[in-house]
């Protein structure tokens, strides 16, 4: 979480290119605000794995 809360500050405060990288992530699904789960993920699958 504390790298998607980096990646959102430096797209609203900065303009210029960024690569971050982070080694060794723990699983994750990131959406935008628009999307419905159930139109783009097997929720079945998510539910079984324990995403967070």
């Amino acid at each position: 979480m504390e790298q998607l809360h980096l990646e959102e500050a430096l797209l609203r405060t900065n303009s210029q290119n960024w690569c971050i990288i982070h080694q060794n992530p723990l699983d994750a699904i990131v959406m935008g605000i628009s999307t419905r789960p159930e139109q783009v993920l097997d929720l079945d699958i998510i539910q079984q794995k324990k995403f967070p």
